[in-house]
């Protein structure tokens, strides 16, 4: 895949989490925005 970043960071994921995070916060009953957000933070091994 072409572009800066790894593929699991690229540029705006930074932004992209903290909406989910908001998003989290306003519906914290939502289990799709928890698993959401779980994946976007997810880190596999190096």
């Amino acid at each position: 895949m072409g572009g800066s970043g790894s593929p699991a960071r690229r540029p705006g994921s930074a932004e992209a989490i903290r909406l989910t995070r908001l998003i989290r916060a306003l519906m914290p009953e939502d289990g799709e925005v928890a698993g959401l957000l779980a994946v976007m933070l997810h880190r596999g091994p190096p």
